[in-house]
C-alpha cells in the first residue's frame, strides 16, 4: 500500500498509484474481501475505508486471539496487516 522513497511517499493499490477517480475493481454487494495492507515506509500508517469496518485477520504474521473489528487499522512501519471486510447487500 505505501512505499517510502527519500522524503516522498507513494500510495498504491495492487501496485498502481492511487487515483480517486479510477475504479480498479467491481465488488458484488454481500461479498467478503480479504486485503493485505503493506507499509514499506519508516513510520506506522493508519488505514480507514470510510464506510466499512475491517476484521483483523493477521498482523505481521500473527493472528489475533479473538475476532477484532476496527474502523481504523494501524499498519506498522515495514510491516503488513491482513483484513477482511464485507460489503453490505
Amino acid at each position: 500500500m505505501m512505499g517510502g522513497c527519500g522524503s516522498m511517499m507513494s500510495f498504491t493499490i495492487c501496485g498502481r498509484e492511487f487515483d480517486a477517480d479510477r475504479g480498479d475493481t467491481t465488488v458484488e454487494a454481500g461479498s467478503i474481501e480479504q486485503w493485505t495492507l503493506g507499509d514499506a515506509s519508516p513510520m506506522d500508517h493508519p488505514v480507514h475505508l470510510h464506510v466499512w469496518p475491517m476484521q483483523i485477520v493477521e498482523s505481521d504474521g500473527r493472528a489475533p486471539d479473538t475476532a477484532i473489528w476496527q474502523d481504523v487499522v494501524k499498519v506498522p512501519a515495514h510491516g503488513q496487516v491482513q483484513v477482511r471486510s464485507e460489503r453490505p447487500g
